[in-house]
């Protein structure tokens, strides 16, 4: 056995020692919020019950399993360390007590591990319970620097205020100011500060801040670090402080919305339809042949060989061509507006960090490309959705070459991944549901309500995150002002109090619509291309690839938010006629 195994296997060892031989496990303090256990160790897939005591009554808060933690340090690692897509949230009742299920799932990063439970707004309150995931790998913490003690003496305080680029967006920006005293035996130089900023359900994203000087033993001295929170951020956050893996102190800071962003997207949402969705709706119609010649031409090869890849060879493709199609992009330039945004689309992935050069790359490139593509236009005129909105711009519609291109942007990224996952849920509908799949062949006219039905019950955007002006109560929950809310349209799609036990049923008309597109000045400007994109392409594959069955396991992408397979093998029986 190597050392590194062998070392893993001894810390998992001691750490299993140090679980409660009983069946449940208690983190409390006095006069502090209590968390116990159900069970000190369980297996991924299997659930815990988490029950609570002594917090704030009516008081929102999140439970999440994190790794690399221990009651007496808290979660080193902040949110990165904890199973954040499996947490779950709870409100407690009057006497301030809770009871909920959690599912366990494996942290990101190794155990020991602990289950968290804070609170979401207001004053902070958190508790943690030692846990073991079952199989999951077990690491030593990281050190914590010895010799090295030192204590806040006075209260911290923010200094510093916003401006006007604040209210419009940039990222809010403070000094974090306190008085620190060396308490230990030797002297501390240059010591390296963790500080944490934290807002809602999340745990502290923390980063590393050095100050420049020695503190002797017995000597203080005043410290100056600078907090920046995100472009954009708006709410009730909380800074906090730690030294050598221990919490000095947190700070809360109540952070205005940033109304300058709020007033530009009003005026947007009031000005650009009056020019987009005018001259879109158009764009969109005169488009529909295309979409139709398009499905043909990527359909023949499939229904020749009877078989496919159906998300590389029909649904990563179609959606790309009809964008396009649509800009006028040049046959010899549609592979990069192709490939672009799937790099650009990087961001939002857990790595991220890791694709950053490659992702502000291929947006530089991007915006070049469209920029040029806008040139082209302004010279030569064509038959397309740009050569509209310029006219539109020049006709005193108010869009100004920036906002040109960040529209074609957010079109050409979200109008492709967006519309191909919805592809592939609808033939993995449909694939359940084989008559219905022979009656959209058999009448195309019924193809809108097959889309608004593929999109009730398999939304490609199940998710949708919105935060709380006001402090609402709904059905016994309070839902505080400030708070992160994942509204999750699956979910609201099959709600038996809007739908009732409706099954899948292309032909039914809905007395509620779908929300996957969100709604207000937040609703999806290419709607209207996507919906249209789909209704067209449908009805041709339902006729030209009949009987479709599973050709083997399709590979399941992400859970929450854009989801959808990333393959699909399927194979179809004998070709309809044509005619």
């Amino acid at each position: 056995m190597s050392g590194k195994l062998r070392m893993t296997a001894l810390v998992a060892v001691f750490a299993l020692a140090l679980l409660p031989l009983a069946g449940t496990v208690t983190a409390s303090a006095a006069g502090k919020p209590s968390v116990k256990l159900s069970k000190s160790q369980a297996g991924t897939g299997g659930s815990i019950t988490v029950t609570g005591s002594g917090w704030r009554p009516k008081t929102l808060l999140m439970m999440l399993i994190c790794g690399q933690s221990v009651p007496s340090r808290g979660v080193i690692g902040g949110t990165n360390s904890c199973a954040n897509a499996d947490g779950r949230a709870v409100t407690t009742d009057a006497k301030g007590d809770f009871s909920k299920e959690l599912p366990v799932a494996e942290p990101p990063v190794p155990c020991p591990c602990v289950v968290h439970v804070a609170t979401v707004t207001g004053e902070k309150a958190e508790a943690d319970a030692i846990f073991m995931v079952a199989g999951h790998s077990v690491e030593p913490l990281p050190e914590e620097e010895s010799g090295a003690r030192l204590s806040v003496l006075t209260d911290t305080r923010l200094d510093g205020s916003g401006g006007l680029l604040t209210s419009f967006g940039a990222p809010p920006s403070r000094t974090l100011v306190f008085t620190v005293g060396n308490v230990g035996t030797a002297a501390v130089k240059d010591p390296v500060f963790q500080v944490g900023t934290s807002h809602g359900v999340f745990a502290p994203q923390w980063e590393e801040q050095q100050w420049r000087g020695t503190l002797a033993p017995g000597k203080r001295a005043q410290i100056e670090l600078p907090v920046e929170l995100a472009a954009g951020a708006h709410g009730d956050y909380t800074v906090s402080l730690k030294y050598g893996g221990k919490m000095l102190a947190e700070q809360p800071w109540g952070v205005g919305r940033p109304w300058g962003v709020t007033l530009f997207w009003i005026l947007l949402g009031v000005v650009v339809p009056a020019a987009v969705f005018r001259v879109g709706m158009a764009a969109v119609d005169r488009l529909r042949p295309v979409m139709r010649a398009v499905t043909e031409e990527l359909v023949a090869p499939i229904a020749q060989a009877g078989e496919c890849e159906f998300m590389a060879d029909f649904a990563d493709r179609y959606p790309a061509r009809i964008l396009c199609e649509l800009l006028g992009v040049p046959p010899q330039r549609q592979a990069d507006f192709h490939r672009l945004p799937q790099e650009i689309g990087l961001i939002f992935s857990v790595s991220a960090a890791g694709h950053l050069n490659r992702i502000e790359a291929a947006l530089a490139t991007l915006h070049d490309a469209i920029d040029d593509l806008i040139e082209q236009r302004r010279a030569t005129p064509g038959a397309d959705l740009l050569t509209d909105l310029i006219a539109a711009e020049e006709a005193g519609d108010r869009l100004t070459p920036i906002e040109l291109r960040t529209m074609t942007s957010a079109l050409l990224f979200a109008g492709q991944d967006t519309t191909r996952q919805q592809f592939g849920l609808a033939m993995q509908t449909f694939l359940s549901y084989p008559d219905q799949w022979r009656m959209l062949a058999e009448d195309p006219a019924i193809a809108p309500r097959a889309v608004e039905e593929v999109m009730r019950v398999a939304p490609a955007v199940n998710t949708i995150w919105r935060m709380t002006d006001e402090t609402i109560d709904f059905e016994g929950l309070t839902i505080p002002a400030g708070s992160f809310l994942n509204v999750l349209t699956n979910a609201a799609h099959t709600d038996p109090a809007a739908f009732g036990n409706a099954r899948f049923d292309i032909t039914a008309t809905r007395s509620a619509g779908q929300l996957m597109f969100g709604g207000g000045i937040h609703y999806c400007l290419g709607a209207l291309l996507a919906r249209a994109e789909i209704a067209e392409a449908l009805p041709i594959l339902a006729r030209r690839l009949p009987n479709p069955t599973a050709a083997g396991p399709a590979e399941p992408g992400p859970t929450l938010g854009l989801n959808g397979p990333v393959t699909l093998p399927i194979r179809f029986g004998p070709t309809l006629s044509t005619s």
